[in-house]
């Protein structure tokens, strides 16, 4: 392979000890590191779950819901689908689920009337009172 340098190194008494005391800063580097990685990781996911709240509380809100966004948090935290009584928690669940969806399969969504039409189906999935139109438009 032309343009490829290859150093050895000769090690003495002297350059062991330094060496040793390089390795052992690289060492602690690389520990620090990992701590903030998993710090920032942790931020991030409260970022998402702050803002996840925040946007499913203001969507369904315009749709008539009367949740705050602590109730939408406490909803969250807590779904479960047989549980959902109400058409405020129903539109909740949908529109968090849909959200985790795009979030998730984004790349697999198709821009197409029929993939609006999947994620509408998936919205209105725990809403009873709109299984008349769930996927597809109102003709009412």
């Amino acid at each position: 392979m032309a343009g490829m340098t290859i150093h050895t190194l000769k090690f003495s008494p002297e350059n062991w000890m330094i060496l040793l005391q390089e390795l052992n800063q690289l060492d602690r580097f690389d520990a620090a590191w990992q701590a903030i990685e998993r710090r920032e990781q942790h931020t991030l996911k409260e970022l998402k779950s702050m803002a996840t709240v925040k946007s499913v509380g203001a969507s369904t809100r315009i749709e008539g819901s009367h949740l705050s966004d602590k109730e939408v948090e406490v909803l969250i935290e807590n779904l479960d689908i047989t549980k959902l009584s109400d058409r405020d928690k129903q539109e909740v669940a949908g529109y968090f689920e849909t959200l985790n969806l795009v979030g998730e399969s984004y790349r697999d969504i198709n821009v197409s009337e029929s993939g609006i039409k999947h994620l509408h189906n998936s919205l209105m999935r725990f809403s009873d009172k709109d299984a008349y139109h769930k996927g597809n438009y109102k003709n009412q």
